[in-house]
């Protein structure tokens, strides 16, 4: 069966994933990590994009310092890769179309500020989540260009994982990935993205998510890297469908359900690997931070901490209001059946007796 990973995936169309940016650092030749728009002045991303990284994070790797935000750049509006990857200049949706600069979406935007999730160490992989600040809004957020839905989960321990066995609303699901990743599997981690390597535009691949006690059985004999709950994996040796040098940080998202394909994203791409008998990204396995796990820190990136709490109030009230509701209906349900039960008796004994009435 021939085998769909991002490497051999199938191209997307030119608007089908504008919610998906390209993060370029003015210190490399070439982009280097993907990432989501969450609104006009915020993308998400992975926490190890915005740290220069050689031999390969959680496996010995060698982390230098965070990347300084000022070096970074964030493409919006974005679907060819690099044309030249020495100049850094990406084709756009709008080229060719003779719209002014004022009128068009596409955009290099710098970043004014990088904040990685608290709970991310390195090179540990846990919690690979960060939120950039862009200096300036994108013009067409929210429009032309598609904002991101953070997947809530189910208020539970562990986001929406299910103790004792950690299931998950997702399991089995298949979810869809984007990238300008690797076009082929390569046999061991390689210095940043390769020019030779790069597809000429973005790509998709659909990857089926794993229950979290399989995915942590695939680490059990790992040197380094250790399958935590705030994470999801997708394996499918099959289709072989997997992330790839060049996709890290970018999305991992379902449809919102039917009738609206605006993007839910329940992950972000971490990482890949590779086993005894399979190159790296060619074994059909990819881990992503899990969304929910740090949805509330996220917002709070976006909004500040009294507007995330009064976001959480709300969601909490709205809860509430639901489990109340619930209540109210089942108390009117059983008022009912109890009213219509009474009339049946009465109508029994009504007829019993006008039956009775009329022998006589």
């Amino acid at each position: 069966m021939r085998r769909r990973l991002i490497v051999h995936g199938s191209p997307t169309t030119k608007f089908e994933f504008t919610h998906q940016v390209a993060i370029t650092d003015s210190t490399e030749p070439t982009y280097f990590c993907g990432g989501s728009m969450l609104d006009a002045t915020h993308i998400l991303t992975a926490a190890h994009c915005t740290y220069a990284v050689t031999g390969g994070y959680g496996n010995n790797g060698v982390v230098s310092n965070r990347r300084s935000a000022s070096d970074l750049t964030v493409h919006v509006y974005r679907w060819t890769a690099p044309t030249d990857p020495g100049s850094g200049e990406f084709g756009s949706y709008d080229s060719g179309s003779g719209l002014s600069d004022d009128e068009r979406c596409t955009q290099q935007i710098g970043v004014s500020t990088i904040a990685v999730h608290p709970e991310h160490t390195p090179p540990s992989v846990d919690m690979d989540v960060a939120v950039l600040t862009l200096s300036s809004a994108a013009r067409c957020a929210g429009n032309e260009i598609a904002l991101v839905e953070l997947y809530k989960g189910v208020a539970s321990r562990g986001g929406e994982l299910q103790a004792p066995d950690y299931l998950s609303p997702l399991d089995g699901r298949t979810a869809t990935m984007v990238g300008w990743g690797y076009t082929n599997a390569h046999p061991s981690v390689l210095p940043r993205p390769m020019p030779e390597l790069l597809p000429p535009s973005l790509r998709k691949v659909d990857v089926r998510l794993q229950n979290y006690r399989f995915c942590e059985s695939l680490f059990a004999s790992h040197p380094t890297l250790e399958f935590t709950t705030n994470f999801l994996c997708s394996f499918d040796p099959s289709m072989g469908g997997a992330p790839c040098s060049g996709d890290s940080g970018g999305p991992l998202t379902l449809p919102m359900g039917p009738g609206d394909t605006r993007p839910v994203q329940v992950g972000i791409v971490s990482f890949s690997l590779n086993n005894a008998t399979h190159s790296l990204c060619d074994w059909g396995f990819g881990a992503y931070s899990r969304v929910a796990a740090a949805r509330w820190w996220i917002l709070e990136q976006q909004h500040g901490t009294e507007a995330r709490t009064q976001i959480m109030i709300a969601s909490i009230a709205t809860a509430g209001g639901l489990l109340l509701l619930a209540v109210l209906s089942l108390l009117f349900v059983r008022r009912e059946v109890k009213k219509n039960a009474l009339r049946r008796v009465q109508d029994r004994v009504d007829e019993i007796l006008g039956g009775g009435h009329a022998s006589k």
